[in-house]
């Protein structure tokens, strides 16, 4: 399985890079538009979003915009081996684990959540994701009662893709 997986990230990674900037930046405006348009987040009054990677579809400009027209904006942040919750304020932001901004205060429960959008190496049809391998996200999830919404580029969709019993599907997948 390990190996699967490692393959198809592998895969993944040269599929993505592929990708002109050109088509990046208007993938990144179609996922701003298909989020927005999506029933769930339109109801959601708290959202838990992510700062990309750089190789992951560029989501600052939802941040941006979510937090502009008075959502309550939480952001994913690597403590030690896990996860924490914290709001998100611009001002705040600084460099953290993995050379991403991201936002400094106390952290909040994952229970205040309505809606989580998460990154992915890797999703299926059947609404499965498949992350860095460093479990991250795999930890946080079975804490959350949140709508979970995976986003990433076309490149990244399969018919089916390897998944293990602590590996948590999503409730819905957006690809651009």
């Amino acid at each position: 399985m390990k190996e699967q997986k490692s393959k198809l990230r592998a895969l993944v990674k040269k599929r993505v890079k592929a990708i002109s900037l050109a088509q990046k930046e208007k993938r990144a405006t179609a996922l701003l538009r298909a989020v927005w348009e999506y029933p769930l987040f339109k109801q959601a009054q708290n959202v838990m979003l992510f700062w990309p990677l750089p190789d992951e579809i560029n989501t600052i400009p939802l941040v941006e915009h979510a937090h502009a027209v008075g959502k309550n904006v939480f952001l994913p942040v690597v403590v030690g081996n896990d996860l924490v919750i914290k709001p998100y304020n611009p001002a705040t932001m600084q460099p953290g684990a993995f050379g991403i901004l991201e936002p400094q205060g106390e952290s909040v429960s994952p229970a205040q959540l309505d809606l989580m959008v998460v990154p992915g190496v890797a999703f299926d049809t059947a609404n499965n994701r498949m992350g860095r391998g460093k479990g991250f996200y795999d930890r946080l999830l079975p804490q959350c009662t949140a709508h979970t919404l995976g986003v990433g580029y076309a490149e990244q969709l399969y018919l089916t893709i390897p998944t293990e019993p602590h590996d948590m599907p999503l409730n819905h997948v957006i690809v651009v």
